[in-house]
C-alpha cells in the first residue's frame, strides 16, 4: 500500500456518492496488483495504463447504482468499501470482488486481497482521504498470504458463517499458504468458480512474466483450484 501514490480513479456506478455518514461500521477490501513495479518497468506505459482504465471501469459497471458500493485505485492498490455492514452489502461487496479479480487475471494484473469489518472513515470528493483499522487489518492480511486470491478477515468471518445454501459456495474454508509459518486454514473467495478452466489457463500464462519467488503464489493458487475442484 503505498501512501505516496496518486489515484488512478475513484468510483461509484452513478452520481451518488455513500450516502451514509463518512464513518461507520463498514466491510472493506483491499487488492493489491502483483508485481507491478517490475510491470512498469518492463510493459509500455501507454499499455499499462490502458488496461488500468478497462480495469476501473469494468468494477464501475459492477458496482449497484444505489452508491451502496465505491472503490478506489491509486497505483498497485484497490480499496473497495461499503456503507455499512449489513448481509445484503456483504454478498455485493464479495460479488465485485470476485469479478474484480478475474477481470484483473485476464488483463494479466495478477491480484491478492483481503477483506475485513470495522470502522471506517471514507472522504471519497476531493479529500481523498481512507482511514480506519479495517483497512489496517485488510493490509496486513492480504501481505501475508502468498496465492492469487482474496482472504476473509476474522472481523467479517463471522458474515460467512451466516450465509446459507448458493452464497455459501462463493467462499471456501481451506489452507492457505503464508509468507511466514505453516499454511493456515482462511475463509477465501471462491473466484476461480467464474470459470475454473478459463482461470487455471490466465493463472498459467502469468509464469511466462514471471521467475523465482514469484512462481510460488501460481504454484499455490492452481492448488488451491484443484482442492475445490476435487472437492
Amino acid at each position: 500500500m503505498k501512501q505516496n501514490s496518486k489515484n488512478i480513479g475513484v468510483g461509484t456506478s452513478s452520481k451518488k456518492l455513500i450516502t451514509g455518514a463518512s464513518t461507520g461500521e463498514r466491510f472493506i477490501a483491499f487488492l493489491d496488483i502483483l508485481g507491478f513495479k517490475d510491470r512498469v518497468a518492463r510493459s509500455n506505459h501507454k499499455d499499462i495504463l490502458e488496461n488500468l482504465r478497462k480495469l476501473t471501469n469494468f468494477i464501475s459497471e459492477c458496482l449497484p447504482t444505489d452508491g451502496s458500493i465505491m472503490f478506489t485505485i491509486f497505483s498497485d492498490s484497490i480499496i473497495l468499501y461499503s456503507n455499512n455492514n449489513n448481509k445484503s452489502q456483504f454478498i455485493t461487496l464479495t460479488d465485485v470482488c470476485k469479478k474484480t479479480v478475474a477481470k484483473s487475471i485476464e488483463l494479466g494484473f495478477p491480484i491478492k486481497g483481503a477483506i475485513s469489518c470495522g470502522k471506517f472513515t471514507a472522504l471519497s470528493s476531493e479529500k481523498q482521504l481512507y482511514f480506519g483499522q479495517p483497512l489496517i487489518d485488510a493490509y496486513e492480511l492480504e501481505e501475508s498470504i502468498v496465492i492469487y486470491g482474496v482472504a476473509i478477515h476474522h472481523t467479517a468471518e463471522s458474515m460467512v458463517e451466516q450465509l446459507k445454501g448458493k452464497i455459501k459456495e462463493n467462499f471456501y474454508d481451506i489452507e492457505v499458504p503464508l509468507k511466514q509459518g505453516a499454511p493456515t486454514k482462511h475463509h477465501i473467495l471462491n473466484w476461480y468458480a467464474i470459470d475454473y478452466e478459463k482461470s487455471k489457463e490466465q493463472i498459467k500464462s502469468i509464469r511466462r512474466t514471471v521467475s523465482n519467488a514469484p512462481r510460488r503464489y501460481i504454484d499455490n493458487t492452481l492448488n488451491i483450484i484443484k482442492q475445490i475442484t476435487n472437492e
